[in-house]
């Protein structure tokens, strides 16, 4: 990725004032934080490299990480709030939905979901084609009043460049993984992601913070001229939207 006339990321300010809608820093939930001090080091180092306001976002999937959103919200409550208050965050509760069965049952059930905003929706698709129909489910999500906003669509093999054209056509957002932008989920997600960038395809840009170690694949990366100019008119829309 280095060449002339590239420049890295972090310290240019174009993270400053990050919204990041995407992370699992709620301890004891799913295979995010480990614990207080784990979720302290992580959110700590997001603030370093300029995020503003941080989403919790914990998996709900019907078949692993079988959280509810009674339980998480008060493990939220509980365990959350009161490190917010210490470190003086702003961060809210939300949720990192599965599209499998179980939520589509939710969506039948008109059941209350854990939202960015007042509507929006934070949903993943399983890593291989299952063959689910996912058009589909996209529909039952807007005629249930919500908007999907879908997680690192960068990293959905099976997924192309005119996939995501035709979701953005039907109304659903696209959110960037930061690390998708280095090498840490490899070439063909990197490159998959500089195009979509490119392609001005996203409208948020999230962390999805597991670890405490993002910093050291965050911080080679580096753009050229033309990706900055992207990934600035990026950032200023993700900030508008959920203002």
């Amino acid at each position: 990725m280095f060449g002339f006339g590239r420049k890295f990321l972090v310290g240019s300010g174009l993270l400053d004032g990050w919204v990041d809608l995407h992370s699992h820093v709620l301890w004891g939930v799913d295979d995010g934080a480990r614990g207080e001090n784990h979720a302290r080091e992580i959110l700590l180092e997001l603030q370093d490299m300029g995020v503003a306001r941080h989403f919790a976002t914990p998996h709900i999937m019907g078949q692993v990480h079988r959280n509810d959103e009674v339980a998480l919200r008060a493990a939220f409550d509980e365990r959350m709030a009161p490190l917010a208050l210490e470190l003086e965050l702003d961060i809210s509760l939300a949720a990192e939905y599965m599209l499998d069965n179980s939520f589509l049952a939710k969506l039948q059930a008109k059941h209350e979901l854990l939202t960015l905003d007042d509507h929006r929706v934070l949903v993943e698709l399983p890593m291989a084609d299952t063959g689910f129909a996912w058009d589909e489910i996209f529909s039952k999500i807007e005629d249930a009043g919500y908007r999907a906003v879908l997680a690192h669509p960068e990293r959905y093999s099976h997924l192309k460049l005119s996939d995501m054209m035709l979701l953005k056509e039907r109304g659903v957002e696209l959110q960037l993984n930061i690390l998708s932008l280095s090498e840490f989920y490899g070439h063909r997600v990197q490159g998959k992601a500089f195009e979509m960038l490119a392609a001005a395809l996203y409208d948020f840009v999230g962390s999805d913070a597991h670890d405490a170690r993002m910093a050291e694949h965050v911080n080679v990366i580096d753009l050229t001229r033309s990706e900055r100019k992207h990934f600035a008119a990026l950032m200023e829309r993700s900030r508008g939207l959920l203002s």
